[in-house]
């Protein structure tokens, strides 16, 4: 882990973040704030290269390549004192709950408080899901692609999956788009 050294060398840090179901790192919030955070442009290329796991998706930290390696990154940090301030927004973007203090146990309480507003209980998965990329996700489509994950958890097997979003920049950036290509179907 290269993150800066104006974090290593700090005396104190004080992290405020929210937390939000993250489509590849299971939720944002807490250890993100410092990978990808503050970590090297070849520090973050190699934790989000996780992001191909099928472990690696939304709601999802036991056995995610993607959060576990953010977790074993912030051991470079056992020394420096963090006080985190991790917050819970409604979709309105009020406050639904906060929780403070050592940065791992107030990320996994707002986690448990993220569950209560972004998740629930469907009887049986749905033949079609629609699926908005509301703004200012529709930006493009590496940013839509947040939709998708999302959507996918309401989809039964071979079930059909629609994309709503605007995708005013088109695809996204040009390493995107060759991931994209380089599959021959859309099942891949």
């Amino acid at each position: 882990m290269r993150i800066n050294r104006m974090v290593t060398e700090a005396g104190s840090i004080l992290v405020i973040g929210s937390v939000e179901p993250h489509y590849f790192a299971g939720f944002t919030g807490g250890r993100k704030s410092f990978l990808p955070g503050v970590a090297s442009h070849r520090t973050i290329e190699r934790n989000h290269e996780g992001a191909l796991s099928p472990r690696s998706r939304v709601l999802s930290l036991e056995g995610n390549p993607v959060h576990e390696d953010m977790m074993a990154a912030m051991d470079i940090l056992d020394e420096v004192p963090i006080f985190s301030i991790q917050t819970v927004l409604t979709a309105d973007h009020r406050i639904y709950a906060v929780a403070a203090g050592d940065i791992h146990d107030s990320f996994r309480a707002a986690v448990e408080r993220a569950k209560k507003v972004f998740c629930v209980r469907m009887g049986r998965k749905a033949d079609i899901v629609v699926t908005v990329a509301a703004h200012p996700m529709d930006v493009d489509l590496y940013q839509s692609h947040k939709a998708l994950e999302n959507g996918k958890m309401a989809l039964r097997p071979g079930g059909v999956i629609i994309l709503v979003s605007r995708c005013r920049e088109g695809v996204g950036e040009d390493q995107f788009y060759r991931l994209l290509a380089s599959h021959k179907d859309a099942g891949a």
